[in-house]
């Protein structure tokens, strides 16, 4: 009874055994044994272990550590093997009184996991890098705006600075107005003096070219000064548009290494996971 009980545990596993890859949706091979030998084999086109039907359990397999310790065991073979990971899992079956009656197990191909595994690590190492240069421009970028920062406070000052000229020239044309009128005064006083006023009208001649070239002098002062407030008020409107392009260039970049952060720390659960199977 026992006998018959044993052989159709192991006789059910012989049925299901070509539906395990549908069942699993994955390529697996599935192998049966009693104590000693394999009963039952289904190899897949890339894995095919060294084993027969009738042939006995190798030491050390997962099959045969499953019969010794009377547990689940679970083994990677190394990729030299298949030329890839494989997975071993050995279930040893037992019968109503507890009895080890033979062992099934399965052989599962790791390539796609160790594909998506390296893939992760792959990912996850450029997401860094990428991380790291972004990182390094928005550290830039904010330095360039707080330069900038400088520069438009030097440049505003500069500006009020040009504004200020406005009463040194009016105070030099003040100054150019009351010297021509103290040549012409001069040049009247000279000709009433007739002949003792000659030496006294030449030093009112000077008096007037010094006031007319004074005169010239700050017209071409004003020019100049007009030109480099018109040259001031361009670059602090430029200033302030590099200003305002480079703060919303920073926190644009703010926003790409959080997400980036995010899309790494997806990558690295990826490859927790990958690595599980």
């Amino acid at each position: 009874m026992g006998n018959k009980l044993d052989e159709s545990i192991l006789q059910s596993f012989m049925e299901i055994s070509p539906y395990l890859s549908s069942l699993l949706d994955e390529e697996i091979s599935f192998a049966l044994t009693d104590r000693e030998k394999f009963i039952a084999f289904l190899p897949r086109e890339n894995i095919k272990p060294d084993i027969k039907v009738g042939g006995f359990i190798k030491e050390g397999s997962s099959t045969y550590e499953a019969l010794r310790l009377e547990k689940v065991v679970s083994k990677i073979v190394p990729e030299n093997v298949f030329g890839f990971k494989l997975k071993s899992i050995a279930v040893p079956l037992k019968n109503e009184r507890g009895n080890i009656v033979g062992v099934v197990s399965i052989g599962k191909s790791l390539e796609k996991q160790e594909h998506i595994l390296n893939l992760s690590k792959n990912l996850s190492i450029a997401l860094n890098q990428i991380a790291s240069a972004i990182t390094e421009l928005s550290e830039g970028v904010q330095n360039t705006a707080s330069s900038n920062e400088i520069i438009l406070k030097e440049a505003k000052d500069a500006s009020e600075k040009t504004e200020n000229t406005d009463e040194i020239l009016s105070f030099i044309k003040n100054i150019e107005k009351q010297t021509n009128l103290l040549g012409l005064n001069a040049s009247i006083e000279a000709a009433r003096a007739g002949e003792f006023g000659k030496g006294f009208s030449v030093v009112a001649s000077e008096i007037r070219k010094l006031s007319n070239s004074s005169n010239e002098s700050i017209t071409k002062i004003n020019k100049v000064i007009k030109e480099i407030r018109i040259s001031v008020e361009k670059i602090l409107d430029r200033i302030k548009i590099v200003n305002e392009t480079s703060h919303n260039q920073a926190a644009a970049l703010e926003e790409i290494t959080a997400s980036l952060q995010q899309v790494n720390t997806t990558a690295e659960k990826l490859e927790q996971i990958s690595s599980k199977y």
